[in-house]
């Protein structure tokens, strides 16, 4: 009888064992998740960066208007 109750308790001890470990890959798989985000938003950050740059930016788009061009009903550039 005492066997059993000997297995019983090592049993229910690796139970919990297992519960543990599962609970602490979960926190560990979120903030590996969390952590991989984030470097994929510094990494095109610095992509953005690199490309401004070196000039190798992608083109606008044909219809895009011009950084210097300013929108005629601005207050801003009314005459006086």
């Amino acid at each position: 009888m005492t066997s059993m109750v000997f297995a019983l308790l090592c049993f229910t001890g690796i139970c919990i064992m297992f519960l543990y470990l599962v609970r602490s890959l979960e926190r560990f798989q979120e903030h590996a998740r969390n952590e991989h985000a984030q470097l994929r938003v510094q990494i095109r950050a610095l992509e953005a960066r690199l490309d401004l740059m070196t000039g190798s930016a992608p083109f606008p788009p044909a219809n895009a208007p011009s950084p210097g061009d300013a929108p005629q009903d601005s207050p801003d550039c009314r005459p006086e």
